[in-house]
Protein backbone atom coordinates (compact mmCIF):
# COMPACT_ATOMS: atom_id res chain seq x y z
CA UNK A 1 0.00 0.00 0.00
CA UNK A 2 3.10 2.52 0.80
CA UNK A 3 4.77 1.80 -2.61
CA UNK A 4 1.24 2.62 -4.30
CA UNK A 5 1.19 5.59 -2.81
CA UNK A 6 4.64 6.49 -3.01
CA UNK A 7 4.14 5.97 -6.34
CA UNK A 8 0.86 7.94 -6.98
CA UNK A 9 2.70 10.78 -5.76
CA UNK A 10 5.42 10.63 -7.61
CA UNK A 11 3.32 10.59 -11.07
CA UNK A 12 1.40 13.32 -9.93
CA UNK A 13 4.63 15.03 -9.03
CA UNK A 14 5.97 13.75 -12.83
CA UNK A 15 2.81 15.80 -14.36
CA UNK A 16 2.99 18.94 -12.84
CA UNK A 17 6.74 19.34 -13.18
CA UNK A 18 5.95 18.69 -16.94
CA UNK A 19 2.71 20.30 -17.74
CA UNK A 20 4.13 24.41 -17.33
CA UNK A 21 6.74 24.69 -20.52
CA UNK A 22 8.41 28.00 -18.63
CA UNK A 23 7.51 26.87 -14.75
CA UNK A 24 11.14 27.35 -14.21
CA UNK A 25 11.38 30.99 -15.63
CA UNK A 26 11.46 33.22 -12.80
CA UNK A 27 9.32 35.52 -14.75
CA UNK A 28 6.47 32.58 -15.26
CA UNK A 29 3.56 33.48 -14.05
CA UNK A 30 0.55 30.34 -14.57
CA UNK A 31 -2.07 32.33 -14.05
CA UNK A 32 -1.63 34.36 -17.09
CA UNK A 33 -3.70 34.29 -20.12
CA UNK A 34 -1.34 33.25 -22.57
CA UNK A 35 0.34 30.54 -20.09
CA UNK A 36 -2.92 28.86 -19.68
CA UNK A 37 -3.46 28.51 -23.49
CA UNK A 38 0.17 27.34 -23.28
CA UNK A 39 -0.52 24.51 -21.02
CA UNK A 40 -3.83 23.72 -23.00
CA UNK A 41 -1.92 23.02 -25.94
CA UNK A 42 0.94 21.04 -23.39
CA UNK A 43 -1.90 18.99 -22.45
CA UNK A 44 -3.56 18.42 -25.66
CA UNK A 45 -0.82 15.97 -26.48
CA UNK A 46 -1.64 13.98 -23.48
CA UNK A 47 -5.46 13.30 -24.70
CA UNK A 48 -6.39 9.67 -25.31
CA UNK A 49 -8.54 11.40 -28.68
CA UNK A 50 -6.15 11.25 -31.53
CA UNK A 51 -7.33 14.09 -33.00
CA UNK A 52 -7.29 16.13 -30.43
CA UNK A 53 -3.53 14.85 -29.90
CA UNK A 54 -2.47 15.39 -33.22
CA UNK A 55 -4.57 18.65 -33.65
CA UNK A 56 -2.06 19.97 -30.37
CA UNK A 57 0.95 18.79 -31.91
CA UNK A 58 0.47 20.19 -35.23
CA UNK A 59 0.05 23.66 -33.30
CA UNK A 60 2.77 23.25 -30.84
CA UNK A 61 4.70 22.64 -33.83
CA UNK A 62 4.37 26.12 -35.43
CA UNK A 63 4.89 28.05 -32.25
CA UNK A 64 8.42 27.97 -32.74
CA UNK A 65 9.07 27.35 -28.62
CA UNK A 66 11.72 24.84 -28.39
CA UNK A 67 10.58 24.56 -24.85
CA UNK A 68 7.90 22.64 -25.66
CA UNK A 69 10.57 19.72 -27.15
CA UNK A 70 10.18 17.43 -24.33
CA UNK A 71 6.66 16.71 -24.48
CA UNK A 72 6.41 15.87 -28.27
CA UNK A 73 9.61 13.61 -27.90
CA UNK A 74 7.60 11.71 -25.34
CA UNK A 75 4.95 10.67 -28.28
CA UNK A 76 7.86 9.08 -30.55
CA UNK A 77 6.99 5.92 -28.20
CA UNK A 78 3.54 6.14 -29.38
CA UNK A 79 1.80 3.05 -31.25
CA UNK A 80 0.08 5.27 -33.42
CA UNK A 81 1.72 6.10 -37.10
CA UNK A 82 0.07 9.14 -37.60
CA UNK A 83 0.99 10.56 -34.19
CA UNK A 84 4.63 9.83 -34.59
CA UNK A 85 4.39 10.90 -37.80
CA UNK A 86 2.88 14.42 -36.82
CA UNK A 87 5.47 14.66 -33.86
CA UNK A 88 8.62 14.21 -35.93
CA UNK A 89 7.45 16.80 -38.61
CA UNK A 90 6.78 18.87 -35.61
CA UNK A 91 10.06 18.16 -33.67
CA UNK A 92 11.89 19.11 -36.81
CA UNK A 93 9.99 22.29 -37.34
CA UNK A 94 11.16 23.07 -33.91
CA UNK A 95 14.53 22.28 -34.73
CA UNK A 96 14.75 18.80 -33.83
CA UNK A 97 16.85 17.15 -36.53
CA UNK A 98 16.80 13.69 -35.31
CA UNK A 99 13.34 12.54 -36.31
CA UNK A 100 14.53 12.86 -39.69
CA UNK A 101 15.11 9.11 -39.79
CA UNK A 102 11.34 8.73 -38.46
CA UNK A 103 10.13 10.03 -41.71
CA UNK A 104 11.96 7.59 -43.73
CA UNK A 105 11.15 4.74 -41.65
CA UNK A 106 7.60 5.25 -42.20
CA UNK A 107 7.49 6.15 -45.66
CA UNK A 108 9.42 2.81 -46.24
CA UNK A 109 6.92 1.04 -43.93
CA UNK A 110 3.73 -0.75 -44.64
CA UNK A 111 4.23 -1.03 -48.85
CA UNK A 112 1.34 -1.53 -51.03
CA UNK A 113 -0.21 -5.05 -50.43
CA UNK A 114 -3.02 -6.55 -51.68
CA UNK A 115 -5.07 -5.51 -48.81
CA UNK A 116 -5.92 -2.22 -51.20
CA UNK A 117 -8.19 -4.42 -53.19
CA UNK A 118 -9.52 -6.88 -50.97
CA UNK A 119 -13.15 -8.03 -51.23
CA UNK A 120 -13.32 -6.97 -47.21
CA UNK A 121 -14.15 -2.94 -46.45
CA UNK A 122 -12.49 -3.40 -43.13
CA UNK A 123 -9.00 -4.47 -44.51
CA UNK A 124 -9.20 -1.93 -47.33
CA UNK A 125 -10.10 0.99 -45.60
CA UNK A 126 -6.77 -0.07 -43.19
CA UNK A 127 -4.42 -0.51 -46.01
CA UNK A 128 -6.02 2.84 -47.17
CA UNK A 129 -4.76 4.45 -44.35
CA UNK A 130 -1.42 3.24 -44.18
CA UNK A 131 -0.71 4.79 -47.80
CA UNK A 132 -2.53 7.99 -47.24
CA UNK A 133 0.53 8.45 -43.86
CA UNK A 134 3.18 7.12 -45.66
CA UNK A 135 1.84 10.27 -48.53
CA UNK A 136 1.54 12.54 -45.88
CA UNK A 137 5.60 11.26 -44.73
CA UNK A 138 6.29 12.14 -48.39
CA UNK A 139 4.81 15.78 -48.74
CA UNK A 140 6.39 16.63 -45.52
CA UNK A 141 9.83 15.84 -46.77
CA UNK A 142 9.19 17.86 -49.39
CA UNK A 143 8.28 20.59 -47.17
CA UNK A 144 10.83 19.97 -44.71
CA UNK A 145 13.54 20.81 -47.93
CA UNK A 146 16.80 18.27 -47.15
CA UNK A 147 18.44 16.73 -49.60
CA UNK A 148 18.70 13.52 -46.96
CA UNK A 149 14.91 12.64 -48.21
CA UNK A 150 15.99 12.14 -51.93
CA UNK A 151 17.25 8.98 -52.46
CA UNK A 152 14.19 7.10 -50.20
CA UNK A 153 11.74 9.47 -52.36
CA UNK A 154 13.91 8.33 -55.72
CA UNK A 155 13.21 4.47 -54.41
CA UNK A 156 9.01 5.45 -54.50
CA UNK A 157 8.86 7.57 -57.66
CA UNK A 158 10.31 5.04 -59.33
CA UNK A 159 8.80 2.00 -58.28
CA UNK A 160 6.20 1.27 -60.32
CA UNK A 161 4.11 -1.52 -57.66
CA UNK A 162 3.79 0.94 -55.81
CA UNK A 163 0.53 3.44 -55.23
CA UNK A 164 0.06 6.14 -57.79
CA UNK A 165 -1.07 8.89 -55.33
CA UNK A 166 2.27 8.06 -53.26
CA UNK A 167 4.31 7.77 -56.35
CA UNK A 168 3.14 11.39 -57.74
CA UNK A 169 3.50 12.84 -54.04
CA UNK A 170 6.97 11.61 -54.15
CA UNK A 171 7.52 13.09 -57.55
CA UNK A 172 6.68 16.49 -56.41
CA UNK A 173 8.88 16.34 -52.92
CA UNK A 174 11.86 15.42 -55.32
CA UNK A 175 11.42 18.47 -57.49
CA UNK A 176 11.00 20.77 -54.48
CA UNK A 177 14.38 19.19 -53.40
CA UNK A 178 15.76 20.45 -56.86
CA UNK A 179 14.97 17.44 -59.19
CA UNK A 180 13.11 18.35 -61.76
CA UNK A 181 13.22 15.68 -64.29
CA UNK A 182 9.96 14.20 -63.64
CA UNK A 183 8.14 17.85 -63.66
CA UNK A 184 6.73 17.43 -67.35
CA UNK A 185 4.41 14.43 -66.60
CA UNK A 186 2.26 16.79 -64.16
CA UNK A 187 2.54 19.82 -67.32
CA UNK A 188 1.73 16.98 -69.63
CA UNK A 189 -1.36 15.93 -67.28
CA UNK A 190 -3.12 19.75 -68.03
CA UNK A 191 -3.91 18.59 -71.05
CA UNK A 192 -5.26 14.69 -69.60
CA UNK A 193 -9.19 14.21 -71.37
CA UNK A 194 -9.63 12.58 -67.41
CA UNK A 195 -11.27 15.73 -65.42
CA UNK A 196 -9.43 13.87 -62.31
CA UNK A 197 -5.96 13.85 -63.61
CA UNK A 198 -6.28 17.81 -64.83
CA UNK A 199 -7.47 18.31 -61.05
CA UNK A 200 -4.37 16.68 -59.85
CA UNK A 201 -2.03 18.61 -61.99
CA UNK A 202 -2.76 21.99 -61.16
CA UNK A 203 -2.83 20.93 -57.87
CA UNK A 204 0.48 19.27 -58.04
CA UNK A 205 1.94 22.44 -59.79
CA UNK A 206 0.80 24.62 -57.77
CA UNK A 207 2.21 22.98 -54.94
CA UNK A 208 5.72 23.73 -57.15
CA UNK A 209 5.15 26.97 -58.05
CA UNK A 210 5.75 26.37 -61.87
CA UNK A 211 5.28 29.46 -63.36
CA UNK A 212 5.76 28.24 -66.81
CA UNK A 213 2.30 26.67 -66.64
CA UNK A 214 0.26 30.37 -65.56
CA UNK A 215 -1.34 30.59 -69.09
CA UNK A 216 -2.52 27.20 -69.11
CA UNK A 217 -3.94 27.88 -65.54
CA UNK A 218 -5.85 30.85 -66.75
CA UNK A 219 -7.37 28.90 -69.71
CA UNK A 220 -8.15 25.91 -67.38
CA UNK A 221 -10.42 28.09 -64.83
CA UNK A 222 -13.10 28.21 -68.09
CA UNK A 223 -12.89 24.42 -67.47
CA UNK A 224 -16.48 22.74 -67.44
CA UNK A 225 -15.70 20.91 -64.35
CA UNK A 226 -16.21 22.25 -60.63
CA UNK A 227 -12.99 20.69 -59.24
CA UNK A 228 -10.73 21.46 -62.28
CA UNK A 229 -11.43 24.83 -61.51
CA UNK A 230 -11.05 25.63 -57.89
CA UNK A 231 -7.49 23.18 -58.48
CA UNK A 232 -6.49 26.04 -61.15
CA UNK A 233 -7.44 28.49 -59.10
CA UNK A 234 -5.62 27.64 -56.19
CA UNK A 235 -2.34 26.81 -57.50
CA UNK A 236 -2.96 30.30 -59.75
CA UNK A 237 -2.80 32.00 -56.08
CA UNK A 238 0.46 29.72 -54.89
CA UNK A 239 2.52 30.46 -58.34
CA UNK A 240 1.61 34.35 -57.44
CA UNK A 241 1.77 35.79 -60.75
CA UNK A 242 -0.49 38.81 -60.98
CA UNK A 243 -0.95 38.42 -64.25
CA UNK A 244 -3.62 35.48 -63.17
CA UNK A 245 -6.17 38.27 -61.00
CA UNK A 246 -8.30 39.37 -63.86
CA UNK A 247 -9.39 36.18 -64.69
CA UNK A 248 -9.87 35.17 -60.81
CA UNK A 249 -12.03 38.31 -60.81
CA UNK A 250 -14.50 36.75 -62.85
CA UNK A 251 -14.95 33.91 -60.79
CA UNK A 252 -16.30 36.10 -57.76
CA UNK A 253 -19.52 36.29 -59.04
CA UNK A 254 -19.52 32.26 -60.50
CA UNK A 255 -23.09 30.93 -59.29
CA UNK A 256 -20.88 27.89 -57.44
CA UNK A 257 -20.63 29.11 -53.72
CA UNK A 258 -17.40 27.45 -53.54
CA UNK A 259 -15.98 28.66 -56.73
CA UNK A 260 -16.36 32.15 -55.56
CA UNK A 261 -14.88 31.47 -52.34
CA UNK A 262 -11.36 30.12 -53.90
CA UNK A 263 -11.21 33.58 -55.95
CA UNK A 264 -11.45 35.42 -52.98
CA UNK A 265 -9.35 33.42 -51.31
CA UNK A 266 -6.77 33.75 -54.17
CA UNK A 267 -7.17 37.40 -54.70
CA UNK A 268 -5.88 38.27 -51.16
CA UNK A 269 -3.00 36.00 -51.58
CA UNK A 270 -2.05 37.49 -54.85
CA UNK A 271 -2.50 40.88 -52.90
CA UNK A 272 -4.82 42.11 -55.53
CA UNK A 273 -5.59 45.51 -54.13
CA UNK A 274 -7.54 46.57 -57.29
CA UNK A 275 -10.55 43.96 -55.94
CA UNK A 276 -11.02 45.30 -52.63
CA UNK A 277 -14.35 46.99 -53.57
CA UNK A 278 -15.03 43.18 -55.15
CA UNK A 279 -14.22 41.54 -52.12
CA UNK A 280 -16.80 44.58 -49.93
CA UNK A 281 -19.45 43.36 -51.76
CA UNK A 282 -18.76 39.50 -51.37
CA UNK A 283 -18.31 40.23 -47.86
CA UNK A 284 -21.73 42.30 -47.09
CA UNK A 285 -24.05 40.98 -49.76
CA UNK A 286 -22.99 36.98 -50.54
CA UNK A 287 -26.03 35.00 -49.34
CA UNK A 288 -22.56 31.95 -48.45
CA UNK A 289 -21.27 32.41 -45.41
CA UNK A 290 -18.20 30.70 -46.40
CA UNK A 291 -17.78 33.43 -48.87
CA UNK A 292 -17.98 36.21 -46.58
CA UNK A 293 -15.49 34.69 -44.49
CA UNK A 294 -12.73 34.17 -47.29
CA UNK A 295 -13.34 37.77 -48.44
CA UNK A 296 -13.03 39.09 -44.62
CA UNK A 297 -9.90 36.74 -44.77
CA UNK A 298 -8.86 38.25 -48.05
CA UNK A 299 -9.77 41.74 -47.21
CA UNK A 300 -7.42 41.99 -44.02
CA UNK A 301 -4.51 40.45 -45.95
CA UNK A 302 -5.04 43.28 -48.33
CA UNK A 303 -4.74 45.48 -44.72
CA UNK A 304 -8.33 46.12 -44.76
CA UNK A 305 -10.48 45.48 -41.52
CA UNK A 306 -14.13 45.76 -42.80
CA UNK A 307 -14.31 41.86 -41.90
CA UNK A 308 -13.23 41.29 -38.84
CA UNK A 309 -16.74 42.20 -37.14
CA UNK A 310 -18.18 39.36 -39.22
CA UNK A 311 -15.03 37.12 -37.91
CA UNK A 312 -15.90 38.06 -34.20
CA UNK A 313 -19.57 37.39 -34.99
CA UNK A 314 -19.00 33.94 -36.54
CA UNK A 315 -16.67 32.72 -33.77
CA UNK A 316 -20.18 32.64 -30.99
CA UNK A 317 -22.09 30.29 -33.89
CA UNK A 318 -23.02 27.07 -33.82
CA UNK A 319 -21.30 25.99 -37.35
CA UNK A 320 -18.45 24.46 -36.35
CA UNK A 321 -16.29 25.04 -39.52
CA UNK A 322 -16.96 28.33 -40.04
CA UNK A 323 -15.88 28.54 -36.33
CA UNK A 324 -12.56 27.03 -36.85
CA UNK A 325 -11.88 29.12 -40.05
CA UNK A 326 -12.76 32.42 -38.47
CA UNK A 327 -10.67 31.75 -35.16
CA UNK A 328 -8.00 30.73 -37.27
CA UNK A 329 -7.84 33.53 -39.20
CA UNK A 330 -8.20 36.06 -36.59
CA UNK A 331 -5.01 34.37 -34.91
CA UNK A 332 -3.43 35.39 -38.13
CA UNK A 333 -4.51 38.81 -37.89
CA UNK A 334 -5.90 39.73 -34.82
CA UNK A 335 -4.86 42.93 -32.69
CA UNK A 336 -5.13 43.74 -29.15
CA UNK A 337 -8.80 44.20 -29.16
CA UNK A 338 -8.94 41.08 -30.12
CA UNK A 339 -7.91 39.03 -26.87
CA UNK A 340 -10.59 39.82 -24.71
CA UNK A 341 -13.11 38.54 -26.95
CA UNK A 342 -11.10 35.58 -27.88
CA UNK A 343 -10.98 34.56 -23.79
CA UNK A 344 -14.18 34.81 -23.10
CA UNK A 345 -15.01 32.24 -26.18
CA UNK A 346 -11.83 30.28 -24.46
CA UNK A 347 -13.55 29.66 -21.06
CA UNK A 348 -16.95 29.13 -22.60
CA UNK A 349 -15.71 26.78 -25.80
CA UNK A 350 -16.02 22.98 -24.84
CA UNK A 351 -15.18 21.58 -27.84
CA UNK A 352 -11.67 20.41 -27.33
CA UNK A 353 -9.99 21.26 -31.25
CA UNK A 354 -11.97 24.68 -31.48
CA UNK A 355 -10.78 25.34 -27.35
CA UNK A 356 -7.11 24.55 -28.83
CA UNK A 357 -7.37 26.88 -31.91
CA UNK A 358 -8.54 29.59 -29.60
CA UNK A 359 -5.44 29.21 -27.59
CA UNK A 360 -3.21 28.64 -30.23
CA UNK A 361 -4.86 32.34 -31.87
CA UNK A 362 -4.07 33.97 -28.72
CA UNK A 363 -0.90 32.77 -28.41
CA UNK A 364 0.01 34.20 -32.07
CA UNK A 365 -1.66 37.46 -31.27
CA UNK A 366 0.25 38.04 -27.49
CA UNK A 367 3.66 37.05 -29.37
CA UNK A 368 2.73 39.63 -32.35
CA UNK A 369 2.16 42.32 -29.56
CA UNK A 370 5.36 41.19 -27.77
CA UNK A 371 7.37 41.72 -30.68
CA UNK A 372 5.90 45.09 -31.69
CA UNK A 373 7.00 46.62 -28.74
CA UNK A 374 10.16 45.04 -28.62
CA UNK A 375 10.63 46.67 -31.77
CA UNK A 376 9.93 50.52 -30.54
Amino acid sequence: MKTKIILIIFILGFVNINLTAEENNPKYDKNSLYNICLNTLVNGLYSNEKNVCIESIKLIGQLKDTSLIPHLKKLLANQDDDIRLETSFSLIKLGDKSSYNNLINILRSNPLDNQLSSSKPIERAKSLMKQNTRIRAAEMMGEIGEKIFINVLLTIANNKYEYGPLIDKARISLAKLGDRTKINSFIYALHSDDKNIRAEACKALGELKEKSVVNNLIELLKYWDKNVRIQACSALAKIGDERAAESISTLLIDKDPEIRMVACEALGKLKSTKYIANLKELLSKDENGFVRIAAAESLLNLNDNSGESLLLKTINSQDFDAKLKSIQILGNYGTKNTLSILEKNFYSEKNEILKLNISYAIIQITNRLRASETKQ
